[in-house]
């Protein structure tokens, strides 16, 4: 894999998390949102939360509500590399500053029009499976 195999547009096509031991902790059906890479080697993500909140206007919304969508949101953008089939993103904005100047890296690989993204083990162990449809 390399970096013109991923360029285009992708949609959100669901997320498993796997225990440290490999059982299933969670999981979720295709999100509303997109991965897009570009041939001069940027990418941006925007993915919700499928549920999403209740009120219609953001300048409606309660801190309660504001809080729930920035937990069920992803977003950031910044350059990519693509190396042995790892995808590297190299985070310049992000909703959570935290990630900005950050490195996240994807373990990845493509079958027929599906992405699948394993992510790195987090503190407890746990690992995302993280799948993009081809648009």
């Amino acid at each position: 894999m390399n970096a013109k195999d991923i360029v285009g547009t992708w949609r959100g096509g669901g997320q498993k998390v796997f225990n440290k031991n490999g059982s299933l902790k969670s999981a979720r059906g295709p999100t509303p949102g997109f991965i897009q890479y570009s041939a001069d080697g940027y990418m941006m993500v925007v993915s919700t939360d499928p549920d999403g909140v209740s009120a219609a206007d953001p300048a409606n919304m309660t801190d309660a509500e504001k809080a729930k969508a920035a937990d069920g949101c992803t977003a950031y953008t910044g350059k990519f590399e693509v190396k042995d089939g790892v995808v590297f993103h190299h985070v310049e904005a992000a909703l959570f500053p935290a990630w900005t100047g950050k490195t996240r890296v994807r373990h990845a690989s493509i079958e027929g029009r599906r992405m699948t993204f394993v992510t790195e083990p987090g503190p407890d162990g746990s690992v995302s499976h993280i799948y993009w449809d081809r648009v």
